[in-house]
């Protein structure tokens, strides 16, 4: 179904994350010796990363929207790009903070598996709030994933009134209330997802300021 359809692209985009492993930890060797020639700093070297990424990335969720949107008919398809994107960006913090954290790839590779694995299965589609023990509901509230997985829902699902084929609900608020991703509005998660994207950036540029200095 179409919710199935927007999960299998959520797990796709935690390839983003592991595109930016290799490429950070080699080219920081040579922001290594450029630092302590005293050529450029830390902020310009994070600004110019984080602004010459957002074009590819805007690409990398195009080509996820238009690759299945158009094949499954999927509804308002600006709005998805724009959660896309926003996820995409998300995510692409993390693995800019992971590659930071280590200069061991195999190490950086498997803590963003990690982090990804424990992000989807409490994003919102594999389990819901109420299935889980009340210890570990804190985690729906750091997931990514489940913040563009209900924006995406909402997206598609809210405005449908009546499903045309037989359905275990009527309409598309009734899917949302059964899947407890009725909450909050889209905004609230395109804000939310801003800020997961904000604070990774801000760890990654103290990781390499005062962490990962390349000074032995």
């Amino acid at each position: 179904n179409r919710l199935t359809v927007i999960f299998f692209l959520n797990c796709g985009i935690t390839l983003v994350s592991c595109m930016v492993i290799p490429l950070l930890i080699q080219e920081r060797a040579i922001f290594y010796r450029e630092r302590i020639n005293g050529y450029y700093s830390v902020l310009p070297y994070c600004a110019a990363k984080w602004l010459a990424a957002l074009l590819p990335l805007f690409l990398v969720s195009c080509s996820l929207v238009f690759s299945f949107a158009y094949l499954v008919k999927l509804r308002n398809i600006s709005m998805m790009l724009l959660i896309y994107f926003m996820q995409v960006l998300a995510v692409e913090g993390y693995g800019t903070f992971i590659s930071a954290w280590t200069n061991n790839m195999a190490l950086a590779f498997l803590a963003n598996a990690c982090i990804g694995a424990v992000a989807l299965l409490f994003g919102g589609y594999l389990a819901k709030p109420s299935t889980v023990p009340e210890v570990l509901k804190w985690l729906f509230d750091w997931s990514y994933f489940n913040y563009c997985f209900r924006a995406l829902a909402r997206n598609e699902m809210e405005d449908i009134k009546k499903f045309d084929f037989m359905y275990p609900w009527d309409s598309g608020v009734h899917v949302l209330e059964e899947m407890e991703l009725d909450s909050y509005s889209v905004e609230y998660d395109l804000t939310a997802l801003a800020i997961h994207c904000i604070v990774m950036q801000v760890l990654f540029y103290f990781m390499i300021q005062f962490v990962q200095t390349g000074k032995k």
